[in-house]
């Protein structure tokens, strides 16, 4: 019982020396008031926020001796505290009249001593309702209040290089700045009429590990300080900056400015173009023209310039070229695809590169060569090289091997060797391009023959179609140019319509031979037809193109006729359909990637003819239809005579 007793007495002396009463107690209470989640006043208040209006009867289920009280509510227990809690400040501050940092100061805007102040109200964000001798004011607890006596800026980062508030004005003194964080490197949260800003009034000690130059002014071009020289990795202190990286330095010779990293200014005296990293297929930026003072960050010894942009901030330019290791044999062409002018072949070596671009081919490169400038690319070649290597083991030679110019007469003479190495034949015919006179005076005797045919026979253009001469040139035939001027993957067409057909045509087609072909990368849309005359006028006088090639399935017009008709009605007539891409899908794949050697081939297969009766290929180059399999498989080869060159 004297233990029971001691206990007893132990528990009243803890509750005692709190001064916390738990007896329930209904009592009436005629003031309104805010409830609080917890005994204090910045924790979420209950009742939604609103004010609990006088009660007859309270129920209060504890009192505190400073000032709180647990009470019950339609909400469950809750905290209020009527008559205000002792509450010590221990760091200067300054007063509002509301809960904002852009309301009116108190005190006249002077900061307040730390003291012992009465609460009675506040919010959740750290606002806290005092009295004062002005009357009830609102102060922020985690916040100093600091007079400043000096002009400063104010930033929207802890860093010089942000964005400077206030319009990049400065601020004047301030009797009481509210400061809500401090950090050792000088760097202070403070309170604004825009919000939270940054300001640093003794500046930041920074180390820098690379040599700078200082300027007068934070532009390159303005007058440098320290004779010039630059200062070698140091630790200085940095008092103001902008949003482009130039930081204001106290030096020797006083304040500065900056740039870090840049120790060199160089004059530059020809156009060149920036990018986002070493490399001509990285990210371009812009194009500048010549730079008397062009900052310099780093120089790399293959040509790469780290340097410093006036919009753009940090780039990487090559203004004299960049040195590029080229470990294969590669091709130039006069632009950056395969498709384009071919120029030389070179074996590897080091090349200096002024311009990229990645498409969708491969990166290609512009490099210095004796013709000039030319583009190259390593992986798009290679590819190339990967898809038509199957098809040259198939057919026994490589096109690229063919001549510097690649010419056709180069490729029938291959041909025919191997033709005779078989015990072929290796006489090739002599195909006509009949003149204007010769084809006037053909439709004058079909349309006699049509006057004078029976009622049911064939239509007169289908006739006449028939009719002409085997040793001219025919709807269906396929024809096969010199290459030069078409890159690595070279050119052929079939003849689409002919000059039967195109009586009724208008312009440049009427009376004409139609070629239908997929001229290239840059050609919109990507088949399109020609007038073969234009197609030949286009190549007068070079030698390599005086005389064409032209193949034909032999005794199979009825096949030609349909072939040319799927090239006409299919490829050229839904022109839109389809875009030029040589590596997006095989030759064999119906689909609407074209170009100009699979648009000949899908025609004839459309129309039941199989050229390549082969294995597996991915890629056909024109001179694969000049080849002894397809010769052996009755693709007969033609030249053209003297009647084609009506231009000489």
């Amino acid at each position: 019982m004297k233990k029971l007793f001691s206990f007893l007495l132990f528990v009243f002396v803890i509750f005692s020396a709190n001064n916390i009463s738990f007896a329930d107690e209904v009592i009436p209470f005629n003031k309104s008031f805010f409830a609080y989640n917890e005994p204090s006043f910045t924790s979420a208040k209950g009742n939604g926020g609103a004010q609990y209006g006088p009660q007859k009867a309270l129920t209060v289920k504890e009192k505190r001796s400073d000032g709180w009280w647990k009470i019950g509510t339609w909400e469950g227990d809750k905290w209020i505290n009527t008559d205000g809690e002792k509450k010590k400040i221990e760091k200067p501050y300054i007063t509002f009249a509301e809960p904002k940092f852009t309301s009116p100061k108190g005190n006249n805007g002077n900061v307040i001593a730390p003291q012992v102040v009465t609460a009675i109200d506040g919010q959740e964000d750290g606002w806290l309702k005092i009295q004062t001798n002005e009357g009830d004011k609102w102060i922020f607890l985690n916040s100093e209040a600091v007079k400043v006596d000096k002009n400063f800026y104010a930033y929207n980062e802890p860093s010089f290089t942000s964005e400077k508030a206030s319009g990049g004005n400065q601020y004047g003194p301030q009797k009481s700045l509210v400061v809500k964080e401090k950090r050792t490197n000088g760097w202070w949260k403070v309170a604004t009429y825009e919000g939270d800003k940054w300001v640093n009034l003794d500046g930041e000690l920074k180390a820098f590990d690379k040599p700078f130059l200082v300027f007068y002014e934070p532009v390159f071009a303005s007058q440098k300080g320290n004779m010039e020289v630059p200062y070698s990795p140091t630790t200085i202190r940095v008092i103001e900056g902008n949003t482009k990286g130039w930081l204001k330095v106290q030096t020797w010779e006083g304040d500065k400015w900056m740039y870090p990293g840049v120790a060199e200014t160089v004059a530059v005296n020809n156009d060149f173009s920036t990018y986002s990293e070493p490399s001509f297929t990285s990210v371009k930026g812009s194009s500048y023209g010549p730079q008397k003072f062009l900052p310099v960050v780093e120089k790399r010894q293959d040509g790469w310039w780290k340097i410093v942009t006036a919009n753009e901030g940090i780039k990487w330019a090559a203004p004299n070229g960049a040195r590029m290791k080229v470990d294969v044999s590669f091709t130039t062409f006069d632009e950056p695809y395969l498709e384009s002018v071919k120029r030389t072949r070179y074996l590897p070596q080091t090349v200096t590169v002024y311009d990229g671009k990645k498409t969708t081919q491969g990166d290609f490169y512009l490099i210095a060569t004796y013709e000039g400038q030319k583009w190259m690319s390593m992986n798009a070649e290679k590819e190339f090289n990967e898809k038509r290597d199957p098809m040259r083991k198939e057919l026994g030679y490589n096109e690229t091997e063919i001549g510097p110019d690649k010419t056709p007469q180069q490729r029938v003479a291959e041909v025919k060797a191997a033709l005779r190495a078989q015990g072929l034949e290796d006489e090739f015919e002599v195909l006509k391009i009949p003149t204007e006179e010769e084809k006037a005076e053909f439709l004058r005797k079909e349309a006699e023959k049509q006057n004078n045919t029976p009622q049911g026979a064939r239509a007169s253009t289908v006739t006449s179609s028939w009719n002409i001469p085997d040793n001219w040139v025919q709807k269906g035939d396929i024809v096969v140019t010199a290459g030069n001027g078409y890159g690595i993957v070279g050119h052929v067409g079939i003849i689409g319509k002919d000059f039967t057909e195109t009586q009724g045509f208008s312009g440049a087609n009427k009376g004409e031979y139609l070629l239908v072909h997929a001229p290239g990368k840059t050609a919109s849309p990507a088949v399109q037809i020609m007038p073969l005359s234009k197609w030949e006028f286009i190549h007068k006088g070079n030698q390599h193109y005086s005389q064409f090639l032209y193949l034909r399935v032999k005794n199979a017009k009825a096949m030609a006729f349909k072939a040319a008709d799927v090239a006409y009605n299919n490829y050229y007539n839904n022109s839109s359909k389809f875009k030029y891409d040589v590596f997006a899908s095989s030759a064999k794949t119906n689909d609407n990637n074209i170009y100009s050697a699979k648009l000949v081939y899908l025609s004839y297969l459309h129309a039941g003819y199989n050229i390549f009766p082969t294995g597996f290929f991915y890629l056909l180059h024109p001179y694969d239809y000049i080849s002894p399999i397809t010769t052996a498989h009755k693709l007969t080869l033609y030249f053209h005579g003297e009647g084609g060159k009506w231009w000489g």
